[in-house]
């Protein structure tokens, strides 16, 4: 009696009971319709949709997902879920929010795919990555984006933890590029981003300086911007204390009357303050390397800038010079 004055209950509000399980909205349409706070929640949902859809429920695995074919296959290859179109989703000014963003731009692309260690960047970003998860910062604080030749990062917040995490992985990705012979500059700045993963959208103030920071180098570094350097004295991390960088007039690419050849600001040395140590070595070995294989003196300067900074601001150190 219970179970069918439950059926008559469900039938009132409208439920078909022998077709129940193709009344439930999928993981599809929660998602497109923007009902989960990231993409990571959203690949938790489609994940147990799955585990159903294995176990039985609904017609098929990817109906019961709501993913066309196309979709079901990425997801099975590459645990990729579906993109949101434009069309199904209103802007959210909650995302817009202050970040960390760095852009990493490697150099001499042209040449670099003529060669072996084209292949060599994406292995060394593999490397980087698996660095960073084991490593003590949350990996969740950091979001990845790669086009053509540039790399572009952004935290999921502006606090101290997440910048931490962030400078963490650009200096051992570059120091890991560096070391591979790909030459590499960067900026790391802070601002508002909108950053949507759904739709692969992202835009604001952040992002757009991070790009031309990092353009604007005649060299092979990467520094942190002014407003990177305003945000860690808020934080009570002042940039002058990092001890992975210097203040240094970084040069610069186009010098006109309203832009100086020179500017400084906090740059990170690569390789450490330790002229002595094999991590430095290794660095200036390689830049070194790659300088006398340029003939071009506009890109061989770039290489004589970076050493000229490294000679500079390092030196053999004690115990004593570190404390």
């Amino acid at each position: 009696m219970k179970k069918n004055s439950g059926n008559q209950r469900d039938k009132r509000r409208g439920i078909d009971v022998g077709s129940r399980l193709h009344q439930v909205s999928p993981a599809s349409y929660w998602y497109k319709h923007g009902h989960f706070k990231n993409e990571d929640e959203a690949r938790g949902a489609f994940r147990l949709a799955y585990q159903q859809g294995m176990d039985g429920m609904g017609e098929s695995v990817a109906k019961w997902m709501g993913l066309t074919e196309e979709e079901f296959g990425l997801w099975m290859s590459h645990d990729g879920i579906p993109k949101r179109s434009l069309c199904e989703i209103a802007l959210n000014d909650s995302i817009r929010i202050d970040r960390w963003v760095a852009c990493l731009d490697l150099l001499g692309i042209k040449n670099l795919i003529k060669t072996e260690y084209w292949l060599q960047v994406f292995d060394v970003y593999a490397e980087a990555i698996k660095h960073f998860k084991e490593d003590t910062f949350n990996g969740h604080l950091i979001r990845r984006i790669t086009f053509s030749d540039s790399f572009f990062l952004y935290t999921t917040d502006g606090s101290a933890l997440s910048y931490s995490a962030l400078d963490s992985f650009v200096r051992y990705f570059i120091i890991s590029l560096i070391r591979h012979k790909i030459p590499v500059r960067g900026a790391m700045t802070f601002g508002k981003l909108y950053a949507d993963e759904t739709i692969d959208l992202y835009f604001g103030e952040a992002l757009v300086e991070a790009y031309q920071i990092s353009e604007s180098q005649d060299w092979i570094g990467f520094i942190l911007s002014q407003t990177a350097t305003e945000r860690l004295k808020v934080l009570k991390l002042p940039a002058n204390e990092r001890w992975n960088y210097s203040y240094y007039q970084v040069p610069q690419k186009v010098c006109t009357e309203e832009k100086e050849a020179y500017i400084e600001l906090p740059a990170f040395i690569i390789g450490g303050r330790d002229s002595s140590s094999e991590l430095h070595i290794a660095c200036k070995r390689a830049l070194m390397i790659m300088e006398k294989k340029q003939s071009d003196p506009k890109i061989k300067i770039k290489y004589s800038n970076t050493l000229e900074f490294l000679n500079k601001k390092t030196c053999v150190l004690t115990p004593e010079t570190h404390s």
